[in-house]
């Protein structure tokens, strides 16, 4: 029996002692590895590498936006952290370093550290403070910073992750280096920040830059799941990294933002390893735009005293020339001014007027509602409209002529009705079109949807549903809508994108605001008759130059010279109810609108102006800004009288 016992216990012995063996062997044959790699991992720090943020220039090469060196004081995530274990963690690795270093006892080094942690929060909150950030803004940024290691560590199922390893900024945006001395787990960190050379100039175009939030980065980062660790490193957003807000700066944020690079340091020593990766720079982003003519566009359109917007677009290329919004504001002093400029709801100084703002076009649509009623056959070229001034009585949908003159413009063809733009001919012709097939036209000219540029705040053309002219019978929808007021809305671009279709003869090109193109441009050839484009051509020239055209006055009886080239134009006067603000009538008036192409042969540049709240017209008003406009792009070079190319609407490549 004592023989059978010992016989059992050293076949028991055996086992164990074999298995120990497998083990010892499976760990070094084939997870030595895995365990040396993540031994390595624990005694390694990763130290991440900012990109620097990719210029913005004009289409001469011109700096728009560039970058500016500036400094994040930042704090360790033990300092910060709300996990009481990983905070107890840290204190006592900072006392333990204040033992060794400054040969003090374990009670004087708690006590040395706590007023540390005391100082350093005071001063945190000193430099906050300095620049432009009170206690509830840094602590709001603490806060997001912890949700977002917190969020980390909850999907890693693993405590700690590396985010809690590292420093994380709690005062952005400093223009110098600030002393740490005295602080624990402290350290400023140069950054770059993005710089406006031309600061209030094409600001809409241009955009806005800030820090990221909770929503973006839950958006645009990549999820646990995907990626290893390192890569989402250097690819996600974290709490203080700088991302697109509005305009070219949101529109191309994956060009501009570049990748992070890393650098691998040993944690014991702090020695940089040889393991890393450079950070790769954004990518430069060239715009269509030609800053020298924006700031003289910007510069006509200020001096008029209102509010409005001008676009100018090549025929060729559909590049975007110009885009001019006013009122601006300076980009490199939005921070210090935001509260002003977000509260300012009379002129809405952030408001991208050339791709958000709707306005009624007023009679800048009768061209297209003349071109519906000769392309489906309703009219013909000699077709007349007698005009007494009326359609059928003085009190209802009167020409613009009556008020003043009480008379009307006699019998007009289509020619003549866009010459003097004579309302009750273009009432006749949405009637006959009718309110749904003018719909349909007018989506192929670009107005059912955005005008195409890109620009993350552009806004859609409204046109009316199919349930709103089910509520609106009878012909007056269709009547108001052929002279370009009632359910109709469009932005200037849009404006200034449908005359470079009339002027390109019916080919739709939607505008291009980078060269390269960040937003594919659509091109479409729209069924238009060459005849029928041609009498709309000819009314838009004798808007201008004949003596008898609504703008003759402005553009050949001026005391300022008329352009070089012949301009083909048409005049608007919007109707719109008075604005409001803070429950008074402020601004009374029209929306008065000039919209063309020039020059009348080998056309090269389409345009949109319109004033806000005015009183005269939109010969008045918007007439001269045009005029102008046409002699700035002559003296830039953008318009001449050289001859027509063989295929002006399919060139390619930019504009002069």
């Amino acid at each position: 029996m004592y023989k059978f016992r010992i016989k059992c216990f050293m076949v028991l012995a055996a086992v164990v002692f074999l298995a120990i063996v497998a083990r010892l062997v499976h760990l070094q044959g084939f997870s030595s590895e895995d365990y040396r790699e993540q031994a390595g991992k624990m005694l390694t720090d990763v130290k991440m590498l900012s990109p620097v943020r990719g210029l913005i220039t004009d289409r001469n090469g011109k700096v728009l936006a560039d970058n500016l060196p500036w400094y994040e004081l930042c704090l360790e995530y033990g300092l910060l952290s709300d996990d009481e274990a990983f905070y107890e963690k840290w204190f006592k690795r900072q006392r333990s370093r204040i033992v060794k270093e400054e040969k003090v006892s374990s009670e004087r080094a708690t006590t040395l550290l706590r007023q540390r942690i005391h100082a350093t929060w005071a001063r945190v909150y000193q430099i906050g403070l300095s620049n432009g950030m009170d206690r509830d803004a840094v602590d709001a940024l603490i806060e997001r910073t912890r949700r977002r290691v917190n969020a980390i560590r909850d999907a890693a199922r693993i405590s700690p992750v590396l985010e809690q390893y590292q420093a994380h900024p709690v005062v952005p945006g400093m223009a110098t280096m600030v002393d740490t001395q005295g602080m624990i787990g402290a350290s400023v960190v140069p950054r770059l920040k993005r710089h406006y050379p031309y600061g209030a100039l094409a600001c809409h175009v241009i955009g806005l830059t800030g820090q990221v939030n909770d929503v973006e980065m839950r958006r645009l980062n990549l999820p646990r799941e995907q990626g290893d660790d390192l890569e989402r490193l250097r690819r996600n957003y974290r709490g203080g990294d700088i991302i697109g807000k509005r305009g070219v700066e949101k529109m191309c944020e994956e060009a501009l933002r570049g990748n992070r690079g890393y650098r691998k340091l040993d944690r014991r020593t702090g020695e940089p390893l040889e393991d890393g990766e450079p950070a790769i720079p954004g990518a430069a982003v060239k715009l269509t735009i030609d800053i020298d003519l924006q700031r003289e566009l910007t510069d006509l359109l200020a001096s008029t005293g209102s509010n409005g917007s001008i676009a100018v677009v090549s025929v060729q290329t559909g590049q975007v020339l110009a885009m001019v919004s006013w009122p601006t504001f300076d980009l490199n002093e939005y921070g210090r001014q935001y509260s002003k400029l977000v509260k300012d709801d009379l002129n809405f100084p952030l408001h991208n007027r050339a791709v958000t703002r709707l306005y009624p076009p007023g009679s800048t649509l009768k061209p297209l509602s003349g071109l519906a009623a000769l392309q489906l056959g309703l009219v013909q070229g000699d077709t007349q409209y007698e005009c007494r001034g009326y359609l059928i009585n003085p009190s209802s949908f009167r020409c613009w002529i009556w008020p003043s003159a009480h008379i009307g413009h006699g019998m007009l063809d289509v020619v003549g009705a866009l010459q003097h733009s004579c309302n009750v001919f273009f009432y006749h012709a949405g009637e006959l079109v009718t309110a749904e097939r003018l719909v349909d036209w007018y989506r192929q000219w670009g107005l059912g949807d955005v005008a195409g540029t890109g620009l993350p705040e552009e806004s859609r053309a409204q046109l009316p549903s199919a349930s709103w002219l089910n509520r609106h019978p009878g012909p007056g929808a269709a009547r108001l809508m052929g002279i370009g007021q009632g359910p109709v809305v469009v932005t200037p671009m849009h404006v200034a994108n449908y005359m470079g279709a009339i002027a390109r003869r019916g080919e739709f090109v939607s505008p291009s605001l980078v060269v390269g193109g960040a937003a594919p441009q659509a091109r479409r050839r729209i069924g238009v008759d060459a005849r029928y484009i041609s009498l709309i051509q000819e009314g838009m020239y004798k808007v201008v130059n004949d003596s008898d055209g609504t703008s003759y006055d402005v553009f050949h009886r001026s005391v300022l010279a008329a352009p070089e080239v012949e301009v083909c134009g048409k005049t608007g006067t919007a109707t719109v109810p008075p604005q409001r603000w803070q429950g008074m009538s402020v601004r009374q008036g029209d929306m008065a609108w000039f919209a063309g192409y020039a020059p009348r042969e080998n056309p090269q540049i389409s345009f949109a102006v319109v004033v806000e709240y005015v009183v005269g017209g939109g010969s008045r008003n918007a007439g001269p800004l045009a005029r102008e406009l046409v002699k700035f792009c002559c003296k830039r070079g953008y318009v001449n009288q050289r001859p027509a190319p063989q295929d002006a609407a399919a060139t390619d490549g930019e504009a002069p």
